[in-house]
C-alpha cells in the first residue's frame, strides 16, 4: 500500500465484517534518465515531497536537471503536484557535424532543440551563408531550434534548410536576417497561431514556401521584406493573418494551392500583387476576389496537387 495497511484486491478473501479505507496517490513519471528512453515511475502520496530524485545514466551530455515544465525545475524538496505528472530530464551537450558543431538541448525523450552553432571551419565561427539543420543529433530527431546563437540579427546566412521534424521555432527566430534570400517552412511546424516564426525585415527574402500540413500564416509574417517576389502557399493554409504581406511588393506573386484562407482583405497585399489560384477552387477563388477588389489574379492547372512549387 501507498500509505500503511494491506493493499486489497480483487482476489482478497473476505472472512467477516470489515472496513475498508482508500488510499489515494499521485503516479509520477521521470522521463529521458537515460539513453535507454525507459521511464522511472513512483507513487507518492498527495502532499509528500518528491525525495531523492532519480539518478540520471551518464552518457555524452551533461545532465542539467529534472523539470515539470521546460521552465520549470523540480527539487528534492519540492511537494509532489495535484494529479499524475511527468517529470523530464534535461540535458545540453554539443556534436560536431559536417564541419558545423551545433549546440543543443534534450528535453525528456522526445524533443532535441538546436540552441546554436559555430562553424568550425572558420576563424571567426561565423555562419555560413548557407546553413543546413540537421535532422538528428546522436540518434535523436532535431524538433526545435531557439534564439540562442542562430536567431534573431543573423547577418550571414542567405539560406537555411530546415527538416520536417522541427516543429518549434521561436515567434522571431527569422527577425532581421537581413541576408536571406529563400526559406521553406518545415511541414511539421506545430507552433501555435501567434507563436509561428515571422520573416519581419528579412530585406533580402525573396522566396517563401508554406508546405502543405501548415493551416496558418501568422500576423505579420512576411511584414517589410521588401524584395520579396514568390510566395507558395500549400493546400491546407485556411487563415491568413493580419499584414501577413504588408509592405511587400506590389509585383509579388502569391500561388495558392487550396481553398480561399480567411484573413484575403486584411492581409496587406500591395494593389499589383498577382494572386495564383487552383482552378479546381475557381469558383470559390472568383467570389472571394469581386469580393476584396483583388482583380491581378490568374487560375492555373493543379491537376498535379501533389507537387507544390
Amino acid at each position: 500500500a501507498v500509505i500503511g495497511g494491506d493493499r486489497v484486491d480483487e482476489s482478497a478473501v473476505v472472512t467477516g465484517d470489515e472496513t475498508l479505507y482508500a488510499h489515494w496517490s499521485v503516479k509520477v513519471t521521470f522521463v529521458g534518465a537515460s539513453d535507454d528512453e525507459q521511464a522511472v515511475i513512483r507513487f507518492y502520496a498527495p502532499g509528500e515531497r518528491f525525495g531523492t530524485l532519480p539518478e540520471p545514466h551518464e552518457g555524452q551530455n551533461v545532465f542539467i536537471g529534472w523539470f515539470r515544465n521546460e521552465d520549470q525545475k523540480v527539487s528534492a524538496d519540492d511537494i509532489v503536484p495535484e494529479g499524475d505528472v511527468v517529470i523530464s530530464a534535461c540535458w545540453i551537450g554539443e556534436s560536431e557535424i559536417n564541419g558545423m558543431n551545433w549546440s543543443y538541448e534534450i528535453f525528456g525523450t522526445n524533443k532535441l532543440a538546436i540552441t546554436g552553432l559555430k562553424d568550425t571551419r572558420s576563424a571567426e565561427g561565423c555562419h555560413p551563408e548557407f546553413v543546413e539543420i540537421p535532422s538528428s543529433i546522436r540518434g535523436k530527431a532535431v524538433t526545435g531550434l531557439t534564439c540562442l546563437g542562430l536567431g534573431e540579427g543573423n547577418l550571414q546566412t542567405r539560406e537555411i534548410a530546415i527538416p520536417d521534424s522541427v516543429r518549434e521555432i521561436p515567434r522571431h527566430f527569422f527577425s532581421a536576417w537581413y541576408r536571406l534570400e529563400s526559406l521553406v517552412y518545415p511541414a511539421g511546424l506545430m507552433s501555435d497561431f501567434e507563436d509561428r516564426p515571422v520573416l519581419a525585415e528579412c530585406s533580402s527574402l525573396r522566396q517563401v514556401v508554406f508546405p502543405q500540413g501548415g493551416e496558418f500564416i501568422t500576423d505579420e509574417a512576411m511584414l517589410n521584406c521588401t524584395s520579396l517576389a514568390r510566395v507558395v502557399v500549400g493546400k491546407d493554409v485556411r487563415v491568413i493573418g493580419r499584414d501577413s504581406f504588408a509592405g511587400c511588393p506590389s509585383n509579388l506573386v502569391v500561388r495558392f494551392w487550396g481553398a480561399p484562407p480567411a484573413g484575403l482583405p486584411v492581409a496587406g497585399f500591395k494593389p499589383g500583387t498577382s494572386i495564383l489560384y487552383p482552378r479546381s477552387q475557381a469558383s470559390a477563388w472568383t467570389e472571394e476576389l469581386a469580393r476584396y477588389g483583388l482583380t491581378s489574379a490568374a487560375a492555373f492547372d493543379d491537376s498535379d496537387s501533389g507537387v507544390v512549387h
